[in-house]
């Protein structure tokens, strides 16, 4: 009775603690503290810190599945821009606003016609 109940919550809560750890790791873009997890989803293995229990290990997949998107569109937009986003809980937006702003344009002498001759590895 009591003792395989308590087996059962043990199989659901543990997981769960892990999956909120990484969670709170990954809000917080901090992906090198889940990459065990990642690389065993990606290796199409087992994913690491998994349960018995069909319903949590689903929510696990997800999770991998959420975090390598989230991963990948980081690698691609500044990640303070993204830690910015996640911290406004806000939806990102396309859109144009009008802005007073300063320009400065600046050319160094010469530059031009030196950078012409110099190959790239040298530049």
């Amino acid at each position: 009775g009591g003792a395989s109940l308590a087996c059962i919550a043990w199989q659901v809560t543990r997981p769960l603690k892990f999956i909120a750890q990484d969670m709170n790791a990954v809000a917080r873009l901090e992906f090198d503290k889940v990459d065990d997890v990642l690389q065993n989803a990606a290796e199409g293995g087992h994913v690491g810190r998994g349960s018995m229990i069909r319903e949590v290990a689903q929510i696990r997949d997800c999770f991998v599945d959420m975090t390598s998107g989230l991963r990948s569109f980081s690698r691609y937009m500044d990640p303070y821009v993204v830690q910015v986003l996640l911290q406004s809980q806000r939806q990102a937006q396309l859109g144009v606003a009008r802005a007073d702003v300063t320009i400065f344009f600046s050319d160094i002498a010469d530059f031009t016609t030196i950078t012409e001759n110099v190959p790239p590895p040298v530049f």
